[in-house]
């Protein structure tokens, strides 16, 4: 069985272009890196994927992200399977989020958004499908995020 959920952004280090990006307060039901995601699916059709990668910074507020446990010793068949295996928590801020988002699979079975957590506090998680990602809270995100286009 293979599964596509490793993603890497990788950086030669070089000054480029990047997507300052600031939000003050939740006005949907979308979370943060959700609502971007589909902003640039809106914007781009669908033959072309834009992908994105960086990091963004919940500065207040918590977030509920999930933990996963040691690998489970029973096939996970199901997204309820997989629900049940991970623990989920409310972290506060401030937390770190690394990761990328692409507008489309490409054909490939590709996850769309994939983000993890850290901070100084000791805590942190793991975005892994749904629409509860970091959005818990209504306060003020920051992010910068890398990208590439080829038209």
């Amino acid at each position: 069985m293979f599964n596509n959920d490793h993603f890497r952004f990788l950086s030669e280090g070089k000054a480029g272009k990047v997507l300052k990006v600031k939000a003050k307060k939740r006005t949907g039901a979308k979370n943060f890196i959700s609502t971007m995601r589909l902003t640039l699916t809106d914007y781009f059709t669908a033959d072309k994927t834009v992908a994105l990668g960086g990091v963004f910074l919940l500065k207040e507020g918590k977030a509920r992200e999930h933990v996963m446990q040691h690998f489970s010793t029973v096939p996970l068949l199901s997204e309820e399977d997989v629900n049940n295996w991970l623990t989920f928590h409310e972290f506060p801020a401030p937390l770190i989020a690394v990761g990328t988002f692409l507008t489309n699979e490409a054909d490939l079975d590709l996850r769309l958004q994939h983000f993890h957590n850290f901070s100084k506090h000791g805590k942190g998680g793991h975005y892994h499908n749904g629409e509860s990602f970091l959005l818990i809270s209504e306060k003020l995100y920051e992010g910068h995020l890398f990208y590439r286009y080829n038209p």
